[in-house]
């Protein structure tokens, strides 16, 4: 449904970063009530995966959601779910890469020039001086000294990371035939380019290939690793995830059943509904999707996801009525929106279509306008911070996991 998270070629082990954002936490998938659980159960919500018996937790799969806060803004519950999950996924390869990065023994030892580049980069991107880094991470409890030492151990795990793949990846290569071939096919004869820039082009595709050879092979060995791996994903809404994006759909709906009376996410709901329209059993389906209307009636997107369910059954007008409670429901909401007005589209509805475009366009410009103002909001907020006002709390030095 979604594109991969990965891009195995640019693989990005999670080094450190740093939050500058001011607000409230996050709010995922996992909003679980913990009231009726026990200690044990509540603990046991806390690991999310294991790999060979190496613990996933809930925090660090929360923390790497949030870094991605700022791209997936816009993004439906459902669509933060589906994300969230190729996180996991994404960590569970990285597990597996560093598993074998330990076999390796690879030499990881990391200069403090290294160190001082990172924290350069995270001033030259947030445009910042050292002195309000320092009051930045000192609001977080946290100091110069312990952002080196989390980027020092980071930067040993990018080591092992790098090393294990080039392991992988090694004896990759492109011939000239392969190269001429996609040449040929892009570009034909190339008789209007000179030498020089034939040359050139021919370069970037002998690159292209190289790196497409190289994810090939990761691909592989990772499939490969997955299959001789003892994984279990702990917690019920990934797990029924897992089984959704296999497409063992059987399997997920009674996952999703159990997990829905621990989560109360409606993006449960949506692919529990989803994973029945799958499996061609439409009034399953239906089923769902009305009881989660009576436990989130206010909800847009549950009643989009049953307009989409009806409308690929043909039930057009039953669609119409969900979509049309769904846009009443959508309020400033960019995403819905723009979903709505393509559905009315191919309803062939054109006038609640375009109604729902000019909202998406209202809120865009709007947006727009408000974001150089909130640019300059902050940096004034920056410039009034008093050092002297920070309290900084006693205790150990807190490490990145």
């Amino acid at each position: 449904m979604f594109d991969k998270l990965r891009n195995y070629s640019r693989y990005i082990v999670y080094i450190v970063v740093v939050s500058f954002a001011v607000g409230g936490g996050f709010m995922g998938y996992g909003a679980f009530s913990g009231s009726d659980q026990s200690p044990a159960d509540q603990e046991a919500m806390n690991i999310v995966a294991e790999v060979e018996g190496e613990e996933i937790s809930r925090h660090r799969l929360n923390e790497m959601q949030q870094n991605y806060a700022q791209q997936t803004a816009d993004f439906t519950r459902a669509q933060n779910l589906s994300f969230q999950h190729g996180i996991l996924s994404s960590l569970i390869d990285e597990r597996l890469l560093m598993q074998k990065a330990e076999e390796l023994e690879t030499d990881t030892e990391v200069s403090p020039e290294e160190i001082d580049e990172v924290i350069d980069n995270i001033l030259t991107q947030n445009n910042m001086e050292m002195e309000e880094l320092e009051q930045m991470l000192a609001q977080q409890d946290m100091s110069i000294s312990q952002l080196q030492e989390n980027i020092r151990r980071s930067l040993e795990q990018q080591k092992k990371m790098e090393g294990a793949m080039d392991h992988i990846q090694a004896g990759a290569e492109v011939t000239e035939a392969e190269v001429e071939e996609a040449y040929q096919e892009e570009y034909g004869n190339g008789e209007d380019e000179a030498d020089e820039d034939q040359e050139e082009l021919k370069e970037e595709i002998r690159e292209d290939l190289l790196s497409e050879r190289e994810d090939d092979m990761l691909d592989q060995w990772l499939m490969e690793a997955r299959e001789e791996a003892e994984i279990e994903i702990k917690d019920p809404v990934m797990r029924a995830m897992d089984l959704f994006d296999n497409e063992e759909f059987a399997a997920a709906a009674e996952e999703f059943s159990e997990a829905r009376e621990m989560s109360r996410d409606p993006a449960v709901d949506i692919y529990y509904a989803r994973s029945y329209q799958e499996l061609g059993e439409a009034e399953e389906a239906y089923s769902v999707l009305e009881s989660a209307t009576d436990v989130h009636p206010e909800e847009w997107e549950i009643y989009y996801e049953f307009g989409e369910i009806y409308a690929e059954n043909d039930e057009e007008e039953l669609a119409l009525e969900k979509y049309e409670k769904a846009s009443e429901l959508a309020g400033r909401n960019l995403m819905a929106r723009y979903r709505l007005s393509n559905s009315f589209t191919r309803l062939e509805e054109s006038e609640l279509a375009q109604e729902e475009m000019d909202e998406f366009v209202e809120l865009q410009e709007e947006r727009q306008e408000i974001r150089p103002e909130q640019e300059a909001m902050d940096e004034e907020e920056m410039e009034e911070v008093d050092p002297d006002e920070i309290e900084v709390s006693p205790g150990e030095d807190e490490q990145v996991e």
